[in-house]
C-alpha cells in the first residue's frame, strides 16, 4: 500500500473546483446515505443540515464555525477543540438489519501537541494531537463507543467494542499529518463481524480487522460530531466535511469513485494561475474578469451564475478567509498593510488602472484611492483577529477616526519624500 503521508501529500497538491462539488455530492447520493452532512450551512447557523433527505439534522451546534474552505470546492465546519454537534441520527450499529454499515468522512486537523523528538532526546517537536474523536454514538448507558477518531497512535481509526482499531500500521510511519485533508472510511460487515478501512481511497493493508473485546456493542442514542460521546473531552480540532452514513458495506469501487469525484483538472477554486495557491495575482485576475464583464463559470465562485463583486467577496472572505484591506494576505488587516500599500506610491497617482490588491486596489477598479478605504473599512476587518477566531467584534468608531487621520498624515509624509 502507498504510504499514507505520500498519499496525503499528493492529495494536498490536487485541485478542487466548485463544478466538481456538485459531482461529488451526486456521487455520494447515488449510494443512498441515511445521513449526509455537507456543512454548507450559513455562517452562524445553529443547525446542521442533513442532505440525505431523512431529516437527521444536527440541532445542537456548540462552537462550530461554518463557511470554512472544504473539499471539492465546498464549505466545511471548523471545530476548535471544544466544539461538538449532536445530530438527530439514532441507529444502533449492532442490531439485525443495520449491523452492516459504512461511515465516510473528510477531516483536516489543526490540533498539535509537543513531544520529545525520538531521534533527538532532549529536543521537542510538534506532532498531531492524538485521541481526537470526531464521530461518536451518544449513549447514556453501556459502552456506546462506535466512533471515528485520530487514535493514540496518531492514526485514523475507530474505537468499537472497548478497544482502538487503527486503520494502518504504525510501524510504517503512516501517521496523520497536521493541516492536510484526509478521506477516511470505516465499514462494519455484520455477517463476518469485521472492520474494513480506506484512507484516501486506498484499502488498508490490515483489512479486514476485528472489533475489540466486546464486538460491536448495542448502543442506543444520538450520534455526536466533533467530540467524545459525553461532549466533555477528546475533542477534534480542525475542519470536517462531507460526512455520510450508509446502510451496508460500500464496495471498494464505490469508495474510490467518491474519492475520485473530489478531483478535477480545473484547479483550486479562486486559483486562476494554477500554482495551487490563493495570491494577490488571483484576486487581481478575478477583479479584471468582473470589470470586463466575463461570465466564465471558473470566475463564478459563489455559484449564482453571475460574475460580480459577490465573487470577489467570496474569494476574500470564504476562500482566502481574510478581510478587504489585507494587502499582504496574511489573514489580518492591520497598520502593516497600510504601510505596505503606501510604499508602492500609487495612491491617487493619476495613472489609470495601474494598481492591484497588493498596492491598494481593494474595490477592484484597478485604482488606489479613497474608495478603496471605504471598501476596506466598511468591511469592518481592521485590527480584527483572523476569521477563525473572529467573534463579531465591532471596531470602535473613534478608532476608525484616528486611523483616518493617521492615513492622511502618512500620505502627506510619503508625498514630501518624493
Amino acid at each position: 500500500m502507498t504510504r499514507l503521508n505520500g498519499i496525503a501529500a499528493v492529495f494536498v497538491l490536487c485541485a478542487f473546483s466548485s463544478s466538481v462539488y456538485a459531482d461529488y455530492a451526486s456521487t455520494v447520493l447515488e449510494d443512498n446515505p441515511f445521513a449526509y452532512y455537507r456543512f454548507e450551512d450559513e455562517v452562524g447557523s445553529d443547525e446542521l443540515a442533513d442532505s440525505s433527505g431523512n431529516g437527521n439534522i444536527g440541532s445542537e451546534v456548540i462552537g462550530v464555525e461554518f463557511g470554512r474552505p472544504g473539499v471539492a470546492g465546498s464549505q466545511a465546519g471548523e471545530f476548535f477543540g471544544d466544539s461538538s454537534i449532536v445530530t438527530e441520527l439514532d441507529f444502533d450499529p449492532s442490531i439485525d438489519g443495520m449491523s452492516s454499515w459504512t461511515i465516510e468522512t473528510w477531516f483536516y486537523t489543526t490540533g498539535v501537541e509537543e513531544i520529545e523528538d525520538p531521534d533527538n532526546p532532549g529536543e521537542f517537536i510538534d506532532v498531531v494531537r492524538d485521541q481526537q474523536v470526531y464521530i461518536a454514538q451518544k449513549d447514556g448507558n453501556g459502552l456506546g463507543r462506535s466512533n471515528v477518531l485520530i487514535s493514540a497512535n496518531r492514526q485514523p481509526g475507530s474505537y468499537i467494542g472497548g478497544a482502538t482499531t487503527n486503520a494502518l500500521d504504525p510501524a510504517e510511519n503512516d501517521f496523520v499529518q497536521v493541516e492536510e485533508w484526509y478521506h477516511f472510511v470505516v465499514a462494519h460487515d455484520g455477517d463476518e463481524e469485521n472492520l474494513i478501512f480506506y484512507v484516501n481511497g486506498e484499502p488498508s493493508d490490515l483489512n479486514p480487522q476485528f472489533p475489540g473485546r466486546n464486538g460491536v456493542e448495542s448502543a442506543n442514542g444520538l450520534w455526536v460530531i466533533g467530540s467524545h460521546k459525553n461532549q466533555a473531552g477528546q475533542f477534534f480540532e480542525g475542519m470536517l466535511d462531507e460526512i455520510a452514513f450508509y446502510e451496508g458495506v460500500l464496495s471498494e469501487d464505490r469508495i474510490q469513485a467518491h474519492y475520485a469525484a473530489a478531483f478535477d483538472d480545473a484547479g483550486t477554486p479562486g486559483d486562476f494561475d494554477g500554482d495551487n495557491l490563493l495570491t494577490a495575482a488571483d484576486i487581481d485576475r478575478l477583479s479584471t474578469a468582473v470589470r470586463d464583464g466575463l461570465t466564465d463559470s471558473i470566475f463564478d465562485l459563489n455559484g449564482d451564475n453571475q460574475v460580480n463583486d459577490l465573487d470577489r467577496s467570496h474569494w476574500v472572505e470564504t476562500l482566502k478567509s481574510t478581510y478587504f484591506g489585507d494587502a499582504n494576505l496574511d489573514g489580518v488587516f492591520t497598520s502593516s498593510d497600510l504601510v505596505e500599500v503606501f510604499t508602492f506610491g500609487q495612491y491617487e497617482d493619476g495613472q489609470a488602472t495601474n494598481s492591484g490588491w497588493a498596492s491598494g486596489d481593494w474595490n477592484g477598479d484597478a485604482e488606489f484611492d479613497s474608495s478603496d478605504f471605504v471598501t476596506a473599512f466598511t468591511n469592518g476587518g481592521y485590527e480584527m483577529p483572523p476569521r477563525a477566531a473572529n467573534v463579531a467584534i465591532v471596531p470602535e468608531p473613534a478608532g476608525l477616526s484616528l486611523l483616518a487621520i493617521a492615513l492622511c498624515i502618512m500620505h502627506q509624509r510619503l508625498r514630501r519624500r518624493k
